[in-house]
């Protein structure tokens, strides 16, 4: 009896595996289908504008909706995918507003907000000194994260300095 009562628990626990492996939508294909449809929707698109920001925040979203939807989006009701995305941008907000650590992606972002704010009349060489300087002080000043969005002011003293050392013969 107790053999037979293991063996249907190994087996109903073998069938469970097997349709729980089935039911999961969450291929490496489907997943660049996700990060695809929302990197190019228009909603996400017309919002932000720079890519730099663009893809974190769509790798943000799609990790978040493989954790809350593990059998993928035909699982939920439209409306409760709608609260969910909201509450999901929510929390990414929450991330960007508070501190940021370093890494290609915001340094890449930084370069483009400084060059678009402050280095617009200058050369390429001459930028891409600027940005690296800037982004230099920043990382001395903050070593492991900063503050996001960098404020206006601080950026403002920190290209002052980078100019002022890349004007001195």
């Amino acid at each position: 009896m107790k053999k037979s009562f293991l063996i249907i628990t190994i087996a109903i626990s073998i069938i469970s595996c097997k349709q729980k492996q089935k039911t999961n939508v969450w291929t490496k294909a489907y997943e660049q289908s996700i990060y695809d449809t929302l990197y190019h929707s228009f909603a996400i698109a017309g919002r932000i504008k720079d890519t730099n920001l663009r893809k974190p925040f769509i790798k943000y979203l799609v990790q978040r909706y493989k954790v809350a939807l593990p059998y993928g989006f035909y699982s939920i009701p439209n409306d409760s995918l709608e609260r969910l995305s909201e509450k999901i941008a929510e929390e990414y907000t929450g991330v960007i507003k508070g501190t940021m650590p370093w890494g290609d992606e915001f340094e890449a972002s930084l370069r483009n907000s400084l060059i678009k704010q402050y280095f617009k009349e200058y050369d390429n060489s001459d930028q891409n000194e600027l940005c690296t300087c800037a982004i230099s002080k920043l990382k001395y000043m903050y070593p492991d994260s900063i503050a996001a969005p960098v404020s206006d002011s601080l950026k403002n003293s920190v290209v002052k300095e980078c100019v002022s050392e890349n004007s001195k013969p």
